[in-house]
């Protein structure tokens, strides 16, 4: 029950940050309307980020298989549910976008755990 909760919790906090944020953008830009079906598939997008932040910060499973499968359900979330529905027609394209969101993640998340284990080290040595 807890684990649901957290889940749902941190899914309502993320689809109401990506809502706001999409809403204010396109405030910024001019545009003043936001289809509807825009706003849905922020929800389902939201449970799955959710999902792969309570999975990525269970100690039950091993490192590696977390960051993997924190690494699958967002790229494949924000791809399937963001990305595709208003995607070009030109698979190329839509692979190249795959790849440079997917190299961005690992950029980040190589500087996330490098700067954990640096700190790591740090505090071992005191």
């Amino acid at each position: 029950m807890k684990i649901f909760k957290q889940w749902l919790t941190i899914g309502c906090i993320i689809f109401t940050v990506l809502a706001v944020a999409i809403i204010l953008l396109n405030m910024a830009m001019g545009v003043t309307t936001q289809s509807t079906v825009n706003l849905i598939l922020f929800l389902p997008c939201a449970f799955a980020l959710s999902a792969a932040e309570v999975l990525f910060r269970s100690e039950r499973l091993p490192r590696w298989i977390r960051m993997l499968s924190h690494y699958l359900i967002y790229t494949l979330s924000c791809f399937l549910l963001l990305y595709l529905p208003r995607a070009s027609k030109q698979p190329m394209i839509n692979v190249a976008i795959f790849v440079f969101f997917s190299l961005i993640y690992w950029a980040v998340f190589g500087l996330i755990a490098l700067i954990r284990s640096r700190v790591r080290k740090l505090l071992e040595e005191d």
